[in-house]
């Protein structure tokens, strides 16, 4: 019996010509200049307008479904939501991205911006709105929140995004994580969140463990390791938080 290699979420968003992470999210430089001036709504006084965030179950595309999502913060790319077609082929992908402000969510969607080949000329699609003549990218920012549709029919998608954004104070998770402040080989790693968030775990220095009852990490050899929790909720808010420890 053959088994088919489904091709990997990276080779998938490179071919439908995604961008996964703005350039630098919060870079605020006076090399910026000329993409504010290209883009002067972005430019502008920031909407006072705040949003819980998405309700990321509500964004649903026809025909497609929903084959990965990858939460990270808002400085790494906010999330990333990939819809593919019966033949797991990536068509789509929405990246939404949920400040704390509206100073912040247009910040990213210059930071996006940054990294697009050409200029994107202003659209209805929502509140402020970039798109391509193709109908394939389509940046938008909607108060305190922004997202990237990479695709076919982009301003339709994002029809479907917008309507998912829902109202309220965009209260973030909340996300802690201890070692111990050294240890030899391995340690338990403690995590606590608010909500009942869900979160991941890595680590620089050496690797997480899953273990019966709590995770753990095991270093690679003596010397700093760090591990890093990310939390997330269902409206897009994702927080990190990290610590370090030293392992003897």
């Amino acid at each position: 019996m053959s088994t088919k290699r489904l091709p990997s979420l990276s080779e998938a968003l490179v071919a439908v010509g995604c961008l996964l992470l703005p350039a630098s999210a919060h870079a605020q430089s006076a090399g910026d200049a000329p993409l504010r001036a290209t883009y002067p709504q972005l430019a502008s006084a920031p909407s006072a307008a705040l949003y819980a965030g998405v309700a990321l179950d509500r964004v649903t595309l026809p025909g497609l479904h929903l084959r990965s999502r990858d939460d990270q913060t808002l400085e790494s790319g906010g999330v990333t939501l990939a819809f593919a077609d019966d033949q797991e082929n990536v068509q789509t992908t929405v990246q939404i991205a949920v400040a704390p402000d509206g100073a912040g969510a247009r910040t990213f969607a210059l930071g996006y911006l940054r990294g697009v080949s050409g200029i994107l000329d202003p659209s209805g699609a929502d509140e402020i709105a970039y798109a391509d003549g193709s109908d394939r990218t389509l940046v938008a920012v909607h108060g305190n929140v922004a997202y990237v549709v990479s695709g076919p029919k982009a301003a339709s998608v994002s029809a479907i995004v917008k309507r998912a954004i829902t109202s309220g104070s965009p209260a973030f998770p909340v996300v802690r994580v201890a070692l111990p402040n050294s240890f030899e080989g391995s340690a338990p790693i403690t995590v606590t969140t608010s909500g009942g968030a869900k979160y991941r775990l890595r680590a620089t220095g050496g690797y997480v463990a899953r273990g019966s009852d709590r995770p753990s990490v095991r270093a690679f050899g003596p010397g700093p390791i760090t591990v890093i929790a990310v939390a997330s909720d269902a409206f897009g808010r994702v927080t990190e938080a990290r610590t370090t420890a030293v392992a003897r």
